[in-house]
């Protein structure tokens, strides 16, 4: 499988939960905590960077820089390991970490088991129907929280590791030549700008 294109499936089956639908027939319905560890080792080392939910984009999970100094203890997470914003989830924080540190805050930290590309887990967990059905379980008016066990329950559909990892290539491909195309466009309007203002002067 290459990142150009993604394979045609003809056979799927109804899965029998009402947010997946239908599914790829060989892909395997399992549990949430049937794919990711749920990582609740808390630490003290200052040394380690801290993370919390402002330091994630909405959406694309990309890690924003901040100079906010974070109080208290936090979560010791992994390279691999993922971030899931608990508070207000519609927001679909959800980090890939890049580096070892020290998750603040609302944050869950969640640990790929063996079977599970971490690459492909942080696509699925900002997919909008996974961050729409943990977003229509949510407690709390003013401050919505996910709970860590329903998220442990909610089924998943998973393909071969091989086929994660070609979905994952294939978004990643995707997404770059979006963010080109942004940025292109980001730097046109500048530009048009510029020269509305030399008009004007």
């Amino acid at each position: 499988m290459t990142t150009s294109h993604l394979p045609q499936y003809n056979n799927y089956v109804e899965s029998g939960i009402l947010w997946l639908g239908t599914v790829p027939a060989h892909w395997d319905l399992r549990r949430h905590k049937d794919n990711f560890s749920f990582v609740t080792t808390r630490i003290t080392n200052e040394t380690l960077i801290k993370v919390g939910l402002e330091n994630i984009e909405s959406n694309t999970g990309r890690f924003v820089s901040t100079d906010t100094e974070f109080e208290g203890d936090g979560i010791k997470f992994k390279v691999g390991d993922i971030l899931f914003g608990k508070l207000r989830p519609y927001l679909a924080k959800v980090y890939l970490a890049e580096f070892d540190g020290n998750a603040v805050g609302d944050l869950f930290v969640y640990r790929s088991k063996r079977n599970i590309s971490p690459k492909f887990a942080q696509y699925l967990m900002l997919s909008s129907r996974y961050i729409d059905v943990i977003n229509s379980s949510t407690a709390g008016a003013k401050m919505p929280r996910a709970s860590s066990n329903f998220i442990a329950d909610l089924p998943t559909a998973i393909p071969p590791l091989e086929e994660q990892q070609a979905i994952a290539d294939y978004l990643d491909a995707k997404t770059a030549q979006l963010d080109r195309k942004i940025e292109l466009l980001e730097q046109k309007t500048e530009k048009y700008a510029d020269l509305k203002q030399s008009l004007i002067n």
